[in-house]
């Protein structure tokens, strides 16, 4: 383990002076990676429904939680001295639950795609960042009736940690902001024919941990 250790820390040590003379290549150009993802969504809705022909007012909130993996590619450069501006396209799967009355609801497989831009700084071989962009995710039935579109604006920050010439590490979170959004429909909620209109606001956090190849 201390060989490991030591191992670990002479490269980080090397990397570092590698890259001393200014922000490290590896940020220059295309690259290509993946990572793990924690989700955390939060839905509430404000529904007024009919349940067996009575009328009523719905505003539980769900807290969905999970997992996943994401992939990433993108393009950037540094435009001016240590200024870094890129673009980037991402592609993840997820899974998430959560509960309504101590009752598991499952989200299923959730593809989601994602487009941002990326202004950073580098410092030698570290690079922090913020992000903006669009997340594309699938609809998901709220209170096990009713749809809600879950695609949102999302912004965040991360920094990637250069390894070698051609190898990054990154850390990220980013946040979906709430949006509001009308949402209508009917079904069978517990033992209830429900049917009804309203809205709900969707929100959402995702941290990554991942790595990339630069080309």
């Amino acid at each position: 383990m201390k060989k490991i250790l030591s191992a670990a820390l002479m490269s980080t040590i090397l990397a570092g002076s590698i890259f001393a003379d200014g922000p490290s290549p590896v940020f220059n150009g295309f690259y290509l990676g993946g990572g793990l993802t924690y989700v955390s969504e939060k839905i509430k809705p404000k529904i007024a429904v009919t349940l067996n022909g009575i009328p009523g007012q719905v505003n539980a909130a769900e807290t969905f939680r999970g997992a996943g993996v994401k992939a990433f590619c993108g393009y950037g450069i540094f435009v001016y001295q240590e200024v870094y501006l890129g673009g980037e396209l991402g592609l993840g799967i997820d899974r998430i639950l959560g509960t309504n009355k101590g009752k598991v609801i499952d989200s299923g497989n959730n593809v989601n795609y994602s487009i941002a831009a990326r202004l950073g700084y580098g410092i030698s071989n570290v690079l922090p960042y913020v992000k903006l962009g669009y997340e594309g995710r699938p609809s998901m039935k709220v209170l096990n009736t009713f749809n809600i579109n879950r695609s949102t604006w999302v912004s965040g920050a991360g920094v990637d940690i250069g390894l070698y010439v051609n190898i990054f590490l990154r850390a990220e979170y980013m946040h979906g902001f709430s949006t509001k959004t009308n949402i209508s429909g009917s079904g069978t909620f517990w033992t209830f024919q429900a049917s009804g209109q309203g809205k709900a606001k969707a929100s959402s956090d995702t941290f990554l941990l991942g790595a990339a190849y630069k080309f």
